[in-house]
């Protein structure tokens, strides 16, 4: 199974600039329709017509906000819901050249939002009430207009309006179970320095961690050695990981010790791209303060010390060269990284070129790379890159021995942890081998411990397809 999640693939600015057009022209009161007025003027025609507002705070760059203008507000079901009830209105937060009357007009209401609401990311959906009064929050696009309706109807009660509930917690009430609430509908509004506060809140009240959802809680809302919570989980790992999964503490903590003490220097490092970075002193001071974790720090920092020169040197020069679409000069990028680490520059290299060419698609000169660099550096890939090489070979290497090494590196990638994904890439390649019986077997045994209702659904087809004798791979 491809275990990279890819991102939308959102449509130009111009599909944009359609859906917007149509939603404006109404057409048979299909879609989302937009409120062209001013600010004052939507307000008092709210009011008038006793309608809500959807406010739509979006930018021209921004992915999913293009996304929601193609896909979800032009549908019908979005018009038939919103229409009724809402009042839209669209608010562009960055400026372009090519910004009309209407745009630059908003600018300054835009800037008193953006500023009154912490309006940081896009696309966030601020509702009013129709006396203009703010009273919900949405961040985010969703993948449909089911989902974005559901946003409505949220704004539409008390009990699930943020700002409504929000005011509770100003005014004093602090039941546990409302903070709880309240943190978390925080967090799903973005309104990430008011989610710490309530968080903070209801942590300090916390006698025990007996409770799987206290433990979870306490880990999302611990960001900052400062946070009640760090102390927490710095000193009771154990009772922690028993609750949440063995490791998870300590992968937090050691993710803001990261943050605070490592990665501050690491970027004054890279901003004066210093030759053969040295990463003691800040090994040093980071361990000093936390001892305990002395050797994961060391072994973080240097990993973090490589993948920074690996990106300045080797990953940066070969993006531009594939983008310019010109021939990546490997001889200076390999003098480039010699110069800044000796040590690790070979296998940099050698990395770049297995992404390179995985990038382009060139699977003959991948498969060549890869072996390559498998042999040579394998013993070190996590368990994470092990799992996506042999995928990429299970997926698009037609060398049944170069298959054959991948099957090996799959092996590894689960024999510590049975990540049921990681499975179904053995699983795959083994029966691309011929080895249909076990490969069915090891299916199995990963559906089992998957949890996932669309996981197991798919695996469960992959499984399917290895009983009947079918191919699970596409060949060109």
């Amino acid at each position: 199974m491809k275990k990279i999640l890819l991102a939308l693939m959102f449509l130009p600015l111009l599909g944009m600039a359609q859906a917007t057009t149509k939603a404006n022209a109404g057409e048979s009161a299909v879609g989302l329709k937009l409120e062209q007025g001013s600010w004052k003027e939507i307000l008092a025609k709210a009011k008038a017509e006793n309608k809500f507002i959807i406010m739509d705070c979006m930018t021209t760059w921004c992915g999913p906000c293009k996304h929601m203008d193609k896909n979800v507000f032009p549908l019908k079901e979005t018009g038939d819901f919103f229409n009724d009830k809402f009042l839209a209105v669209k608010v562009q937060f960055d400026s372009t050249g090519n910004d009309d009357a209407r745009v630059q007009s908003w600018r300054k209401d835009m800037k008193e939002i953006e500023k009154t609401y912490a309006i940081n990311a896009y696309p966030t959906y601020l509702m009013f009430d129709p006396n203009g009064e703010v009273v919900h929050r949405s961040v985010g696009a969703t993948p449909d207009a089911a989902l974005f309706i559901a946003k409505g109807k949220e704004a539409l009660s008390p009990e699930t309006q943020y700002y409504t509930q929000l005011k509770r917690y100003k005014n004093g009430e602090k039941d546990p179970a409302f903070l709880r609430k309240m943190a978390t509908m925080a967090a799903a509004a973005y309104d990430t320095k008011m989610a710490n506060t309530i968080a903070s809140d209801y942590i300090a009240g916390l006698t025990d961690f007996d409770s799987k959802e206290n433990a979870q809680f306490v880990a999302q809302f611990t960001t900052t050695s400062k946070d009640k919570g760090f102390a927490l989980m710095l000193n009771n790992p154990a009772k922690i990981d028993a609750l949440i999964g063995e490791g998870k503490s300590k992968a937090k903590v050691l993710s803001i010790i990261a943050a605070e003490e490592i990665n501050p220097g690491i970027r004054k490092l890279a901003a004066d791209r210093t030759k053969a970075p040295d990463a003691a002193p800040l090994i040093a001071s980071a361990s000093q303060k936390y001892p305990q974790f002395a050797a994961d720090i060391a072994e973080m920092t240097n990993k973090t010390v490589y993948n920074m020169v690996y990106s300045q040197e080797v990953y940066t020069p070969m993006a531009k060269a594939a983008e310019a679409k010109t021939k990546v000069d490997w001889d200076a990028i390999a003098a480039g990284a010699r110069n800044r680490d000796p040590k690790n520059a070979d296998e940099m290299v050698s990395k770049g070129k297995v992404t390179y060419y995985q990038n382009t698609k060139d699977w003959p000169n991948f498969q060549t790379e890869v072996v390559a660099f498998m042999n040579k550096y394998g013993a070190k890939a996590t368990p994470a890159e092990l799992n996506t090489y042999a995928w990429t070979v299970f997926e698009n290497c037609k060398d049944m021995t170069c298959v054959t090494q991948a099957l090996d590196w799959s092996k590894r990638s689960f024999a510590e942890n049975k990540n049921p994904m990681f499975m179904d890439t053995y699983a795959n390649i083994l029966h691309k081998l011929g080895k249909t019986k076990e490969a069915i077997e090891v299916q199995g045994k990963a559906i089992e411990l998957t949890t996932d209702a669309a996981s197991k659904k798919s695996l469960q087809e992959t499984l399917d397809k290895m009983k009947r004798g079918e191919k699970t791979w596409t060949e060109e």
